[in-house]
């Protein structure tokens, strides 16, 4: 592995609606050995309605925005999921830059994963650019690496 940036070490990540602890913890240390931290409370809670997570992701200052496909309902029984959050953010967001990891769950990704951020990218195609789609297999893969710093890096 390679050596922390020191500067990179202070950067701060914030999660929505976080997948299930044994895919998160995963995502989590990954995210560590890069050198980012969760900043204290920065994390809203599965149930949450995407405008409500929308809302939360624009008001924060954050390096990067780890936000799983995890399609589950919210609160009021409505079927929520990343890109339904990401489809919010607005051109203010998009214009920050901020990366987006979006892990997504192998059955999603071979299902309805590529056909709705095809529309994503056709209808909001620069938050489309920022998002960084990632299945548990690839979860420390070189790649994925290389892409989430190279898009954090390109915000600075």
């Amino acid at each position: 592995m390679e050596p922390i940036d020191e500067a990179r070490s202070k950067q701060i990540f914030g999660v929505v609606r976080p997948y299930p602890r044994h895919i998160r913890e995963r995502v989590f240390a990954l995210l560590g050995e890069l050198g980012f931290e969760l900043g204290d409370g920065l994390v809203v809670e599965p149930g949450t309605p995407d405008a409500e997570a929308a809302d939360w992701v624009r008001a924060q200052q954050l390096d990067l925005v780890l936000l799983p496909l995890h399609t589950h309902e919210d609160r009021d029984g409505r079927s929520v999921d990343g890109l339904g959050v990401a489809a919010l953010l607005g051109a203010d967001f998009e214009r920050r830059g901020t990366p987006i990891l979006m892990p997504v769950d192998e059955f999603s990704f071979h299902s309805s994963f590529a056909r709705r951020f095809g529309v994503l990218r056709d209808e909001a195609p620069d938050i489309a650019r920022l998002i960084i789609p990632m299945t548990p297999d690839q979860v420390g893969d070189r790649e994925i690496r290389e892409r989430i710093l190279e898009r954090v890096d390109a915000t600075f």
